[in-house]
Parts: structure tokens; C-alpha cells; sequence
């Protein structure tokens, strides 16, 4: 028996979507879903390529294989002291793009990874950058700038969808950080825990912030 499913979008044309079940799959499930989160209101963001294969991401949690996922969410891990660092973020691909400037605009508060927020957790008090930072678990936001140093922030906030939910007010620590630029091409984002340091990289920028035992 056939079943069709009928939804209605609140925008100013009040269109009807009519989708036949057979061709309901988890595809069409990412992309319907986006189409009505960004016809009936909820964040005002323009929706993007990125956006898109984002939502198709999160539809495809289940995959089996987490690194056929385009953006692959990884782990980096490491001691510092004694104390152990965790960092969980998604790693997208550079695949031909201009990354900051373009991709990732300048002057603008970035995720710092791909699809939900990156996140840092440390197991007992550290010296981050020469700023005290609590044992407990923080996302992690920058601000990239086209001429000058970067912006990284600590949030509390660690569990959300990128930084579209972003709220200064809940800022842990924040620190200016001068890029340094590679003449090599990092193609997937990565960070590290290592030499004293928490190390991110992508495209042909890197950041280095000193980490340490409190």
C-alpha cells in the first residue's frame, strides 16, 4: 500500500510538499529537515552548502563507518603534568576550497571545527595560555582575523550545534593568539596535545597555546 506524507511550510508561498514514502530516505530526510528549519523561522543564518551537508551529517550518525563521514569527528588526546587533555571536534576536508577568508569568513565567531561544537576537557586545573582554566569540560571557539592575531575562547556551553547558539556571556577565558602560516597544506582540521601544547591546524593556518599542570 502506498503512503504519502504531506507537510505544510509556513513561508509566504505556503507550499505543500508532498513526498512519496518509497523515495523517503535518510537523504531526502536531511535535506526536507533543513528546508523547513530555514522556511519556517528558526535561526536567520542563510542556508549554505556547509549548512547542508551538516544536516545530512547528523542524519548519518548511524553510518558505521565515522571516517566515510565527510567532516569525521576524532579525538585528540594527551598529558600535560599529569593532567589529562581531551579534544573532541569534527574534522572537515580543505577538498580545493579557500578556507578562511571564504569558507570560514573573518571577524566571526567559528565552531573551530565541523557540525556540534568543539569541545576541551581536562581532568584537573591547568594553565592555558598563562590564564588559570578549572578541571572540567569547555567548547572551543576562535575568531579568525584576516591582518593580526586570532581570538581563541573557552565557552561553558559545550554541548550545541556549532556556534549559531554561541553566547559571549558564557565565555570561560579568552586569549589573542598570533597565527603562524604554513607554506604546507593541512588538509583535514586536526588538533594535538603535545609539547606542552595545544596545537590546531588546518589549511595553511596554526595556532599554538601553552598548556600546563597548575
Amino acid at each position: 500500500m502506498e503512503l504519502n506524507l504531506y507537510f505544510c511550510i509556513a513561508n509566504q508561498n505556503n507550499i505543500i510538499m508532498k513526498i512519496n514514502r518509497k523515495a523517503f530516505t535518510l537523504w531526502s530526510m536531511a535535506i526536507l529537515a533543513l528546508f523547513i528549519f530555514a522556511s519556517c523561522g528558526g535561526q536567520q543564518e542563510s542556508t549554505t552548502s556547509e549548512d547542508m551537508e551538516e544536516a545530512m551529517e547528523e542524519t548519518m550518525e548511524q553510518a558505521d563507518d565515522n571516517e566515510s563521514l565527510p567532516s569525521p569527528r576524532r579525538q585528540a588526546t594527551g598529558q600535560v603534568g599529569g593532567v589529562a587533555v581531551t579534544v573532541d571536534y569534527g574534522s572537515p576536508a580543505v577538498r580545493g576550497r579557500v578556507i578562511f577568508g571564504d569558507l570560514e569568513p573573518w571577524g566571526e565567531v567559528w565552531r573551530a571545527g565541523a557540525n556540534a561544537s568543539t569541545s576541551i576537557e581536562f581532568t584537573a586545573d591547568v594553565v592555558m595560555g598563562g590564564t588559570d582554566v578549572a578541571a572540567g569540560k569547555y567548547a572551543i571557539f576562535m575568531i579568525p582575523n584576516e591582518d593580526g592575531n586570532w581570538t581563541l575562547i573557552l565557552n561553558s556551553d559545550y554541548e550545541q550545534w556549532g556556534a549559531y547558539a554561541y553566547d559571549a556571556g558564557k565565555d570561560v577565558a579568552r586569549w589573542t593568539v598570533s597565527p603562524e602560516w604554513s607554506d604546507n597544506m593541512q588538509e583535514r582540521l586536526m588538533y594535538a596535545v603535545e609539547d606542552g601544547m595545544l596545537k590546531f591546524a588546518w589549511e595553511k593556518a596554526r595556532l599554538n597555546v601553552p598548556l600546563a599542570a597548575k
